[in-house]
C-alpha cells in the first residue's frame, strides 16, 4: 500500500501539466485518495487502541469521512453545488421515506395493517 503514496505527487504533476485530459487527471486523483484513506483508517485504529472504544469510534466516524469531505470541498470550489448537495440530500430523504413506510405498516397492536 505504501507504493500507492507515489500517486499523490504524480497527480500534482499531472494537474500542472497543460493539455492533460480531464478524465486522466480525475482517475489519477481518485487513485491518490486511496492511500490517504488507508492512512486515515490505520491512524484511527491505532488511536482507538490507546484511547478506548468510545473515543476510537468517535475518531473513526469523524476522520473516516475525510476523503469524502476533501472531494466535496474541491467540488464546491469548482462550483459544482449539485454534485455536493445531491448525495447529502438523498440519504436523508431515503431514511425519512423508510421510517415513514415502516411506521405506516405497523398497527398499534403490532400486526401489519395493509391498506
Amino acid at each position: 500500500m505504501n507504493w500507492f503514496l507515489l500517486i499523490i505527487p504524480f497527480t500534482v504533476i499531472l494537474e500542472h501539466m497543460h493539455g492533460m485530459p480531464a478524465p486522466v487527471l480525475f482517475f489519477s486523483a481518485a487513485l491518490a485518495i486511496v492511500p490517504i484513506a488507508a492512512l486515515i483508517v490505520a491512524s484511527t485504529e491505532q488511536l482507538s487502541t490507546r484511547t478506548g472504544d468510545a473515543i476510537g469510534g468517535l475518531l473513526n466516524a469523524t476522520f473516516g469521512n475525510a476523503p469524502e469531505l476533501i472531494i466535496a470541498l474541491v467540488a464546491l470550489k469548482a462550483g459544482l453545488l449539485d454534485m455536493v448537495a445531491g448525495p447529502r440530500l438523498a440519504p436523508s430523504s431515503w431514511r425519512f421515506c423508510a421510517a415513514r413506510s415502516s411506521a405506516a405498516t405497523v398497527s398499534p397492536i403490532g400486526t401489519k395493517a395493509f391498506n
